[in-house]
This record gives C-alpha cells, structure tokens and sequence, in this order.
C-alpha cells in the first residue's frame, strides 16, 4: 500500500503543530506556580486586578517574543547559503521585533492611561 505524498505532509504537520502546542502547554505549566503569587486577586479593586492582568500578559508574550527570536536565529545559523530560508529566518526575526514594539507600545499606552484615569 503506498501513501500519497500530500497525506504525508499533512501528517507531518499535524504532529508539527500537536508538539508546538504541547510545548507551549508545558512551558505554561511551568509559568503558573511563578505567576501564581500575582493572580491572588480576591478582595482587590478592579484597577490592581487589570494592571496585574497587564502584567501578566506582557510577561507571556515577552517570552513568545524570546522563543520567535531564537527560533529564526535557529532558521538562520541551519539554512547555510540557501537565500529562501534565509528570508524565512530574516522575516521571523523581523515580525518577532514588530511584535516585540507592539507589546512595548501596547503597554505604555496602558499605563498612560491609568495615569489619566485612575490616578488623581
């Protein structure tokens, strides 16, 4: 019985995506005990708890942008002379950075806005 190659790409990455879940599942189960102190959140006003929120969520994906940044490191250093995967490593890297900015810029309006509104 010979499989076509298609379904055999497919498979490939259907498993590709199941490992990168399972290791982003991972890595959160190892975040959570860290981040936990933070998330106590009962008895507190809704500023403190969106502010922590804040946090919290610009910790998570500082460390996407981290992971996003060594992998197209990674692309880079194994495609050699092959000028495809070196754009593929180039615009990982980059959209790693916008990303990276857009957090950034995400963040600061965030805390100009709890300095207009919530602080007198």
């Amino acid at each position: 019985m010979k499989i076509s190659k298609p379904y055999l790409y497919r498979n490939i990455m259907l498993k590709k995506k199941l490992l990168f879940l399972f290791l982003v599942f991972s890595i959160s189960l190892f975040a959570f005990p860290v981040f936990g102190a933070e998330l106590a959140w009962l008895g507190r006003p809704i500023v403190d708890r969106v502010n922590d929120l804040t946090l919290y969520i610009l910790k998570i994906t500082g460390g996407i942008f981290l992971l996003m940044f060594i992998i197209g490191g990674i692309y880079y250093a194994v495609s050699g002379s092959n000028p495809d995967g070196q754009n593929k490593a180039k615009k990982t890297v980059t959209y790693a950075i916008l990303g990276l900015a857009l957090i950034l810029i995400s963040y600061a309006l965030m805390a100009i806005i709890d300095q207009i509104l919530v602080q007198p």
